[in-house]
């Protein structure tokens, strides 16, 4: 009787989580086609070598991204030789055609959403975060065209941090439909670590927030940021917890919600060796 009262109060939890959350489809779910980092990164688009004065966006942003951000090389990551081992170890053919990997490691949305400039070993690029370019590629560039025009077109409102932080922790936290399970974890992969104002100061900046900037967006404060990213993590804690922690259909409660070192002994006590055995994530 507790345990159904506990599994209860976390789905009214769960539901009331999600209708605070805004309607927007994430980039990786949404209803147009992704055009492709290609269809960005030209001269006269985003791929300036150096920031251009007197516009109200660098123009540098792809070389900002493929040179200094992590996720342009996320996909090449899947071809390491860690990635091969723990493709190995969960019994598959490989990391980098694997959907449970690429999910979080590349811009992976539906066959039919693919444009023709589209490449899935772009890794996380453009549209993974502003959305499917497909009506607003062409348009967002046009003299008089507002930030809300671009919105009403299926941008993704990244500059908003309800919806940043929302997209943020898709791959970066887990939702119920990608999470860094036990399993894989225990296959080689790291335990997840995110903090939404923290890894938003660290990323490379693709942007300024300038006068423009505030007037065409509006400004959300560090602050503001760090109290955004700590209720939408807990969200994100209370849905996940009602999807796997308390489940009719499991005996064991999915480990990824425990301390590591709750059962395992810390790294750096090696015991292995004295029980001749190797751990998941080092089996070859």
């Amino acid at each position: 009787m507790i345990v159904l009262n506990i599994k209860a109060l976390l789905s009214a939890l769960a539901l009331w989580a999600l209708l605070c959350l805004q309607a927007n489809a994430l980039p990786q779910y949404d209803d147009d086609k992704h055009l492709g980092v290609a269809s960005c990164a030209s001269s006269v688009c985003h791929g300036k070598s150096k920031p251009v004065e007197g516009e109200n966006v660098m123009l540098n942003e792809y070389r900002t991204w493929s040179t200094e951000d992590r996720h342009a090389r996320a996909y090449q990551t899947l071809l390491s030789k860690e990635s091969k081992r723990i493709a190995r170890n969960l019994g598959l053919k490989s990391a980098h055609t694997a959907d449970i990997c690429l999910d979080c490691h590349a811009d992976n949305v539906a066959n039919d959403k693919r444009g023709p400039k589209f490449q899935i070993n772009d890794g996380v690029g453009c549209e993974a975060c502003h959305g499917g370019g497909e009506q607003w590629i062409e348009s967002h560039t046009e003299e008089g065209v507002t930030h809300q025009q671009n919105l009403d077109k299926n941008m993704y409102p990244t500059e908003d941090g309800l919806a940043r932080a929302k997209l943020c922790l898709s791959c970066h936290y887990g939702t119920r439909d990608k999470l860094t399970t036990h399993k894989i974890m225990g296959a080689g992969h790291p335990r997840l670590s995110f903090e939404l104002e923290t890894f938003t100061a660290n990323q490379p900046s693709h942007y300024l927030v300038d006068a423009d900037y505030k007037q065409r967006k509006g400004e959300f404060s560090g602050f503001t940021m760090w109290i955004v990213g700590q209720i939408e993590t807990a969200k994100a804690s209370l849905e996940l917890m009602d999807a796997y922690l308390i489940s009719e259909n499991q005996l064991v409660p999915e480990l990824y919600f425990y301390d590591c070192h709750a059962c395992h002994h810390p790294m750096s006590d090696t015991r292995w060796g004295q029980l001749k055995l190797k751990p998941a994530f080092l089996r070859v």
